[in-house]
């Protein structure tokens, strides 16, 4: 196990919290005040998960609200079925997993009234779901030469596995709301995770 731990998390490297911003631009929505998220009383949940920061971000657009919650776990292995059993405390409902060209995957699910979209994004290699794809991508984006050579001097782990979960939901007051709700997030999506991978790469070893 120690050696494991070695290899992966070198001694020198210390990961720290992700400076969120207070406010993030999102075409034709506008954004109410910031609220940071602390760490949950589920103390399992952290422990489980390694969850180091996060921060929830409210925007509207005439009568909707968009809540997006925004949490960071260092290391991870992107399961999100998993993250939602343990951060809402609650079964996962059924996931439509969809992809999306040049972006990754992400996965639309209903739950307590809200219509949801949510991915893990990586560092490199875009936005997974499950820990398969979550790793495929680790393995396919941080086993080069210029990685390998800033591993082997203690300067960052053999793979990255930093996870920011993105998670962005919409009320759903009635069951015919899904689809256009569904619609909504997914024309929201690629703005909002698009500036969030540059964001993650210029501001994270």
């Amino acid at each position: 196990m120690t050696f494991v731990k070695v290899l992966f998390f070198p001694q020198s490297y210390r990961l720290q919290p992700l400076n969120f911003p207070a406010t993030v631009p999102l075409p034709n929505w506008q954004q109410a005040p910031a609220i940071t998220l602390s760490k949950p009383t589920q103390a399992e949940a952290d422990k489980l998960f390694n969850f180091i920061n996060g921060q929830a971000y409210q925007y509207r657009q005439g009568p909707k609200t968009l809540t997006i919650e925004m949490r960071y776990f260092a290391p991870s292995v992107g399961d999100v079925k998993a993250l939602i059993t343990y951060y809402r405390n609650a079964n996962v409902p059924p996931l439509t997993l969809k992809q999306m060209p040049g972006m990754g995957y992400y996965a639309l699910l209903t739950d307590k009234q809200r219509s949801h979209l949510t991915a893990c994004l990586t560092p490199k290699g875009g936005t997974v779901v499950t820990r398969e794809q979550f790793f495929q991508t680790r393995y396919t984006s941080d086993l080069r030469p210029n990685r390998l050579l800033s591993w082997m001097v203690g300067r960052t782990p053999l793979l990255d596995n930093r996870c920011l979960w993105m998670d962005l939901s919409l009320p759903e007051n009635n069951i015919s709301e899904q689809g256009s709700n569904y619609t909504l997030l997914q024309q929201v999506w690629p703005t909002w995770s698009q500036w969030w991978q540059t964001y993650f790469e210029q501001h994270l070893p």
